[in-house]
């Protein structure tokens, strides 16, 4: 097998013999290989595997020696997975793994023991890795240790530790886990070091073999984030129950200077169940890290969610979501001029029930207009049907006059009222929009307007528009119509 013209950054070359014998019968294999033994080099890396295996379908395994060869680096495997007893070992010694694939490096150096017998077998690992490399990603330093057996329970433990991780934008130090114990009473302990995140998780629990049910507690809980601390406010309870599928978990908040999330009731999770959320606060202060400097944003949301589903019926999931918002300001720089924006409400609502989905908003601004609306859309996995409405009342356009020069303005009323119609395949749309007194001042303007008006009449599946630009020197009439009856070829003429 010569690779070179196929892959020339990367050329391999082999020779040798494989000698195979087996069966497939149903869902079950069975495979014989007495001679393995192949040589050559992949780029400038020598190759050499040897040896002899074979196997079935449950895993049973006869290994009198396996040998693979990558330059320096070798691995070894020897040993019985038998019927009754288990007596295998695994070994790698891996001094130098610079591109023995591409982008790899590194050392490695280990072994695996697997003792015991079917029913009550052990398993022993002792591997480390040194300066590991994989494209961008590289770590210093992996070490494992395990000792676990299992008789009459699985017990041991198992030590994990890993030493600077690193790749564009993460730089983690330290990664530290530890699980030990049984069955009965086990522990697992999770550390993280480094940047963007860091903290720690504590897990106890118990299983319940006869049962398949395994309760866990999660406590001591915290992580450093971007966005500040994260803190796992009360221990949660969990329970799992294999036999029905199923997961609760148990009452808690997570808590940020900036942010409060809770659940305030055990959600039951499984093929049926429900899950309630409350966001109590979100200051948007928590989102500066991730805004330009040209925005700035202020206020406080709250909100909640209550969801409920039963997979094993038709339909879709119950639920609501409802969103609000206090003292929310925003303020983005365009074209080097602050444009403030307030909110004197700012009220969002979602909920889908008995196959109905609607969205709902209210939005007031200070001395200004509101907008508001619904949306409805009934049997949305058939129909579809489009129900609801869309109002705009005396909303100003003088609010963009902050990023005007010195003499320049808007001014202008706009107002509608649409209600919505038709399916989602044929969408409809009634009513009118309105824009009245409407006076933009500025040197970009080739005329010096007058307040002038546009009408915008909606009629189904087509619209029409008329207005007129008043200029000290006389006025320019606009006419214009569009028709969507066909969304893939929809046309407007103004």
């Amino acid at each position: 097998i010569n690779t070179a013209k196929e892959v020339p950054d990367w050329p391999s070359k082999l020779d040798g013999l494989i000698k195979t014998r087996g069966s497939l019968y149903g869902g079950t294999w069975q495979m014989d290989v007495p001679e393995l033994k192949l040589t050559g080099n992949v780029k400038q890396n020598k190759v050499n595997v040897e040896g002899s295996l074979k196997g079935n379908s449950y895993l049973q395994w006869v290994i009198p020696g396996l040998h693979v060869a990558l330059g320096r680096n070798t691995a070894d495997i020897k040993g019985e997975l038998g019927v009754k007893d288990l007596n295998l070992d695994a070994t790698i010694d891996a001094p130098n793994l610079d591109n023995a694939l591409p982008g790899l490096g590194g050392t490695a150096k280990g072994l695996v023991k697997v003792r015991g017998t079917v029913e009550a077998p052990q398993l022993l690992a002792d591997i480390t890795a040194n300066n590991l490399r994989w494209q961008e990603l590289s770590i210093a330093r992996v070490r494992v240790e395990g000792d676990v057996k299992s008789t009459d329970q699985i017990g041991g433990n198992l030590n994990l530790r890993v030493e600077r991780i690193s790749q564009p934008d993460v730089n983690i130090s330290l990664v530290t886990l530890a699980a030990k114990g049984n069955e009965k009473q086990h522990d697992l302990q999770l550390r993280v070091q480094g940047e963007p995140v860091s903290g720690q998780l504590h897990l106890t629990g118990s299983f319940d073999r006869q049962a398949t049910r395994w309760k866990g507690v999660l406590d001591n809980t915290r992580f450093s984030t971007p966005v500040g601390p994260l803190v796992l406010s009360r221990s949660v309870a969990l329970d799992y129950r294999n036999a029905e599928q199923k997961i609760s978990i148990g009452p808690h908040c997570w808590t940020n200077p900036n942010a409060e999330l809770c659940v305030p009731q055990t959600i039951d999770a499984g093929a049926e169940g429900r899950a309630q959320i409350n966001l109590n606060r979100f200051d948007l202060a928590m989102l500066k890290p991730f805004m330009p400097e040209t925005t700035q944003a202020s206020g406080v949301f709250s909100g909640k969610a209550d969801v409920a589903w039963d997979t094993t019926k038709e339909g879709l999931p119950q639920g609501s979501v409802t969103l609000s918002g206090r003292n929310v300001k925003g303020t983005q720089e365009v074209n080097d001029a602050p444009l403030p924006v307030a909110f004197d409400t700012l009220n969002v609502n979602a909920d889908l029930r008995n196959n109905r989905a609607e969205l709902g908003w209210l939005i007031r601004l200070p001395n200004n207009g509101q907008f508001g609306g619904q949306v409805q859309i009934t049997d949305p996995q058939g129909r579809r049907n489009l129900g609801g409405n869309v109002n705009i009342r005396n909303f100003n356009l003088a609010m963009v006059n902050p990023i005007f020069s010195r003499g320049e303005k808007a001014a202008g009323m706009l107002s509608a009222n649409l209600r919505l119609a038709g399916d989602a395949q044929s969408p409809q749309l009634f009513g009118q929009m309105r824009l009245n007194g409407v006076d933009i001042d500025g040197n970009f303007m080739p005329f010096d307007m007058q307040p002038s008006q546009l009408t915008m009449n909606f009629n189904g599946q087509s619209s029409t528009l008329s207005g007129s630009v008043l200029t000290q020197q006389g006025q320019i009439n606009l006419s214009g119509d569009a028709d969507w009856s066909q969304l893939d070829n929809w046309r407007a003429r103004i």
